[in-house]
């Protein structure tokens, strides 16, 4: 059936022709008086009512095809599957460098007698620091290379999780980003149309 009659999943439906302040003719149904509608410059026009609605120009088909929104490009897809894919990748990875950084952190306890090392180091004066040196030259203390792996091993883990968040972060800069350039060149190729 042509004309100003459309099909949708009920039956018909009949479109009227909305005048946007840019002079573009948006395509409404009787279902959606009283709400809004978002026009291709950015503006929001308000549906009128149901009597108001009746009275507006009734649409032709290619002009309601005109209006439905383009389809993914190929980039425009291959953008989005990308996003995708480094949101959960960066959800993953996030979440392996965190949760086992949680299960690391119990090696970083000093045992008292190293603490005490430690903190004689930090006050020791310079010829003392001399004779520590000499000291620690013929072997390091017991518990300070296990101390200093759990450092590391804690430090490379929470890298970890700090880059998955980051890259799950760009991952949803790109889905946007995809979405957004999608629309803008369905609203491009609309005007190309007219």
């Amino acid at each position: 059936m042509t004309g100003p009659f459309f099909m949708r999943e009920s039956g018909y439906v009949t479109k009227y022709l909305l005048t946007c302040e840019c002079g573009e003719k948006l395509p409404v149904e009787v279902a959606q008086a009283g709400q809004q509608v978002r026009c291709e410059c950015g503006r929001s026009v308000a549906v009128p009512a149901l009597r108001a609605i009746r009275k507006l120009p009734q649409a032709e088909e290619e002009q309601v095809r005109r209006k439905s929104p383009g389809k993914w490009t190929f980039t425009h897809g291959a953008a989005f599957a990308l996003g995708t894919l480094l949101v959960f990748g960066g959800f993953l990875f996030a979440g392996y460098g965190f949760l086992n950084g949680m299960r690391v952190k119990p090696m970083l306890q000093i045992n008292p007698d190293l603490e005490k090392w430690v903190n004689s180091i930090d006050q020791a004066t310079m010829g003392e620091l001399w004779d520590e040196w000499i000291e620690v030259s013929k072997g390091l203390p017991a518990g300070l290379p296990d101390y200093a792996i759990g450092l590391n091993l804690y430090n490379g883990l929470r890298g970890m999780g700090q880059t998955g968040l980051i890259v799950c972060a760009t991952g949803v800069i790109l889905i946007i980003a995809s979405e957004l350039l999608g629309r803008r060149a369905s609203a491009r190729a609309g005007k190309a149309k007219r």
